[in-house]
């Protein structure tokens, strides 16, 4: 029987220091990315509008969800300072 490997990919959102942490490592970024990454930006928005630090890593992932988070991005009242970490690729 093989063992099951869990994902590696994280998505962490951290309101008092105003970071969202995005590692796609495994699955790469999904429509579920996407999503959680819109309930972080509404938390963090919700909190107030000053700068955003958005980590990321990872190796690319579905065309619309990375378009999606990049609109949600733009949209957002709060700037972003991002911060490539490890490997970026396609639509990281």
């Amino acid at each position: 029987m093989k063992k099951k490997i869990k994902p590696r990919d994280r998505l962490i959102c951290n309101r008092a220091q105003r970071i969202i942490w995005l590692e796609a490592k495994d699955t790469g970024i999904t429509n579920t990315t996407a999503l959680n990454f819109e309930k972080a930006l509404k938390t963090l928005n919700n909190a107030g509008h000053g700068d955003i630090k958005f980590f990321i890593s990872g190796i690319g992932g579905d065309f619309f969800a990375c378009l999606k988070i990049m609109n949600l991005m733009e949209k957002s009242p709060s700037k972003f300072i991002i911060i490539v970490f490890n490997v970026a690729r396609s639509g990281c």
